[in-house]
């Protein structure tokens, strides 16, 4: 930290002079070059690199502590490195416009970047049934569709500002209801948990033994039918019951 910064020179002076004369002899004063000073920052005031979610937001560069940026960022709760990055997510214009215009580009650019080392923790959230998925800083992971989590890079534009713009907002509006989604790897199911090809198969053999069990007992029926069609009183309901069973044989092999 360079504490000759602090004054428009950049460099201090030392000087001496003598409060009596010595025996009448008159000293002349002493002065001497400019130089810098430098000590080591204490740790009050000290910048993190990388910044946690949990430091406050002068921790940021060019946020000085309980200067004029800091004390705009506090009035509107601004007070912390993740309340910066949520802002920045959700609104960078209104974020940009609270810090003010005293602000030049190049030190905006700055403070941005820095907020954005910081490290993000892996856990997902989600607001209530409105499918969108998003981190601890309000960016957009992705959204449910169909009951499948579908990530961003597959989303279309409309999709991300809808989501962006519009459900994270209303999210952060409403924390008592955005529920903790933990991490991506937890909102599919593993290809563990579908069934295998065995299964798959045992299934298929099962469901073709039971097809070989109507099938006989459809064949009997009409063994038994053509018995009873040497008596012409069953004539009628002999036809009758053979249109049922070609129904019923026709669902089958569907």
């Amino acid at each position: 930290m360079d504490n000759s910064s602090w004054i428009r020179s950049g460099k201090f002076r030392l000087g001496a002079r003598l409060v009596d004369d010595i025996d009448e002899v008159r000293v002349r004063e002493a002065r001497s070059e400019p130089f810098r000073v430098k000590n080591l920052p204490r740790d009050s005031c000290v910048k993190r690199y990388p910044p946690s979610l949990s430091d406050e937001v002068w921790r940021l560069e060019n946020i000085r502590k309980d200067g004029p940026f800091h004390k705009r960022l506090s009035e509107k709760r601004v007070n912390t490195v993740e309340d910066f990055l949520i802002l920045l997510s959700l609104d960078p214009t209104k974020l940009k416009t609270i810090i003010g215009s005293t602000m030049s580009p190049k030190d905006w650019e700055v403070l941005v970047q820095h907020a954005r080392t910081c490290v993000l923790d892996k856990k997902l959230y989600s607001y209530n049934d409105s499918g969108v998925v998003f981190n601890v800083a309000g960016e957009v992971m992705g959204m449910f569709r169909d009951g499948q989590y579908v990530t961003t890079d597959k989303l279309s534009k409309a999709e991300k500002a809808h989501a962006r713009d519009q459900l994270v907002i209303y999210a952060f509006e409403h924390r008592d209801k955005i529920l903790t989604l933990h991490d991506e790897t937890t909102l599919n199911p593993p290809p563990s948990s579908l069934p295998s090809s065995s299964t798959i198969q045992a299934v298929q053999i099962a469901k073709s033994k039971r097809w070989w069990d109507v099938l006989l007992s459809v064949l009997r029926w009409r063994s038994s039918i053509k018995k009873i069609r040497a008596s012409k009183t069953c004539v009628w309901a002999i036809r009758e019951e053979d249109d049922d069973l070609d129904a019923l044989l026709s669902s089958f092999r569907q």
